[in-house]
């Protein structure tokens, strides 16, 4: 879909620009940026019949060639992935009826735990590495301190 055929179905679902825009999965947009066409893998471009005016007229998929042009990304950020930076962050709940709001709290706590303890555990290894490299056994080349570096870890946990 292209720029000018987002915003034109944006304002035609929502001629006051007022409503929240999310993700197939509910979750926020973040932000919008655009990019080369080539980062991230080729740009999947569905085909449409234009004819069939129906919500589902895909007949096929286009892989398009990188290197050639940009693209549009639309980055989302969930609860879950919110929470992954900050375990504590604030999340509001009590707009939801009484049954929803029980298994999102549900869920948001036990997320909330899962993050606390791999933060904890980050932050374990990042002291042991701090006297490994004071004591000469490992150099800073070895164990980067860096966002990156603790997100990977982050991901390697959530895998254990």
């Amino acid at each position: 879909m292209k720029t000018k055929e987002l915003i034109e179905a944006l304002q035609k679902e929502d001629p006051e620009g007022e409503m929240e825009v999310v993700s197939h999965c509910n979750a926020a947009i973040h932000f919008v940026c655009a990019q080369p066409d080539y980062y991230d893998g080729p740009v999947q471009e569905l085909v449409r019949d234009e004819s069939e005016k129906t919500h589902y007229n895909i007949v096929g998929v286009k892989f398009r060639g990188m290197g050639k042009t940009s693209k549009i990304r639309i980055n989302i950020l969930n609860y879950v992935d919110a929470l992954s930076n900050d375990a504590d962050l604030p999340i509001d709940t009590s707009e939801l009826s009484e049954l929803t709001k029980r298994h999102c709290d549900k869920n948001i706590s036990e997320w909330r735990e899962i993050f606390k303890k791999i933060d904890e555990e980050i932050e374990e290894e990042r002291q042991q590495d701090k006297k490994r490299i004071e004591e000469g056994l490992i150099s800073t080349e070895d164990k980067p301190d860096n966002h990156n570096y603790i997100a990977a870890e982050k991901v390697k946990a959530k895998e254990r």
